[in-house]
């Protein structure tokens, strides 16, 4: 391998690599790169780190693919991968803001000031373009908002992965989004009081005379999440034992509607003790389901769901989730949301003393079954 410099204009040189033969064709192989300097010294010390490079076979040669192009390309090989919900999010980032601001930057030329600047602009205006699945009704609407410190770092979490698959594919060298400042997320303040043990003893009183008593129960008391509670089967449900296991999870969006996914992780299927007073409360539940069931006839909807929209079939979640802060509110608290409800899990756990939380611990230890989540 031989390599030379040749001065092509005033402000400018050539490295030409000679390759040798290609033993595929039989024809020389040579490398050229334009380099803009009057420095002989500088274009000659380019040339030594390409012909090292080259030696080592860390040599990445340059490519007229631009972000964009690139972006599309490694969503295409990563979205049969992904869970619906984590897909369309993907697809929001790259084609309503990484493609509109960066995309036309070819990817080799890509630098971490473009990345740098891309998330100060998203910290000051939201998205523009139009991401796959969106509804037509959409298309030309700008968001201009800014976008919260969390957005922002999973916007960087996409573009550093699909920037990896490049360096791994040898696109580029390395990776432009590596060691930038990242917004800080805010300390977290309590814009609104946590219920008091008090306050979620009524809660629940008053929850009964609603049609998602078991919902709310399951949060409170189990620590459930909405997509959890939503999939839980009553075959993932063991009363005589007062433990339920996670299995799947409910989810929806716009391009798949309501479906089911397997918990992600081996951790996910965890199993979760169930106090007695949700025992009794998921013992008269079913009885009350059975009684649906039969009224039903054939036009019960078999999916086995501990909670179920009347018919057997799947709720959305996003019924509740709207549902839950007016029932709050017009109860005399606000800003509370159905996912908050979390927080009132351990609220509830302490409210219970040391002892139940050790023995749930000790459970937990024991059987496989998950401390309070």
């Amino acid at each position: 391998m031989r390599g030379h410099i040749e001065k092509r204009w005033s402000s400018s040189y050539t490295i030409i690599i000679d390759l040798g033969k290609d033993p595929s064709t039989g024809k020389r192989k040579r490398i050229a790169k334009n380099i803009a300097t009057e420095d002989r010294e500088l274009a000659e010390r380019e040339m030594r780190r390409m012909m090292s490079e080259l030696d080592d076979g860390t040599y990445v040669e340059p490519t007229a693919l631009t972000l964009g192009d690139w972006c599309r390309q490694w969503y295409d090989m990563q979205k049969d991968r992904l869970g619906p919900k984590t897909r369309r999010r993907y697809a929001e980032c790259i084609d309503l803001r990484l493609i509109p601001r960066l995309g036309h930057i070819r990817l080799d030329k890509l630098q971490p000031l473009h990345i740098q600047r891309f998330y100060v602009e998203l910290s000051r205006a939201g998205r523009t373009g139009k991401a796959n699945g969106a509804d037509k009704a959409d298309e030309d609407t700008q968001d201009a908002r800014p976008l919260s410190p969390g957005l922002i770092r999973y916007h960087h979490a996409v573009l550093y992965k699909a920037l990896e698959a490049a360096v791994k594919f040898r696109l580029i060298r390395q990776n432009p989004a590596s060691g930038l400042e990242l917004p800080k997320l805010p300390r977290w303040q309590a814009r609104v009081k946590p219920l008091t043990p008090e306050q979620i003893a009524s809660m629940l009183a008053d929850a009964r005379k609603t049609p998602y008593y078991i919902p709310i129960l399951l949060a409170v008391t189990c620590g459930l999440r909405r997509g959890e509670i939503l999939g839980l089967r009553w075959q993932d449900v063991d009363l005589e034992a007062g433990r339920l296991t996670i299995n799947q999870t409910l989810g929806y969006t716009p391009e798949e509607g309501i479906y089911m996914k397997d918990a992600k992780t081996d951790g996910s299927h965890a199993t979760v003790t169930i106090p007695p007073i949700t025992v009794d409360a998921l013992r008269a539940h079913r009885a009350e389901r059975n009684k649906r069931r039969l009224k039903k006839g054939e036009g019960w909807k078999d999916f086995d769901l501990v909670c179920d929209r009347g018919d057997g079939a799947p709720c959305h979640p996003d019924s509740i989730s709207s549902w839950f802060p007016k029932w709050m509110k017009g109860r005399g608290t606000d800003g509370i949301t159905f996912h908050g409800l979390r927080h009132a899990h351990a609220t509830w756990l302490i409210s219970l003393g040391l002892a139940y939380i050790r023995r749930r611990y000790k459970s937990a230890s024991g059987t496989g079954t998950s401390a309070p989540r």
